[in-house]
């Protein structure tokens, strides 16, 4: 039986921000990738986000504050 990982997928809460530089991914959670691939030697590697908000779903969240 193989103990090696066929992906790792890092779950985050936080929304990509495409106005941002890299759209806001930090390289924290990249290093932390790279951490995660060498330790269960996995080279399927994913960070994945909720999308992002839409103009209407930012105008919408904002008016209820």
């Amino acid at each position: 039986m193989c103990n090696r990982a066929a992906a790792i997928l890092y779950a985050k809460w936080k929304r990509l921000n495409l106005g941002e530089q890299n759209s806001g991914v930090s390289s924290d959670h990249v290093y932390q990738m790279q951490a995660y691939a060498g330790r269960y030697r996995c080279k399927r590697l994913a960070l994945v986000y909720p999308p992002p908000w839409t103009a209407r779903q930012e105008r919408s969240r904002s008016s209820c504050s």
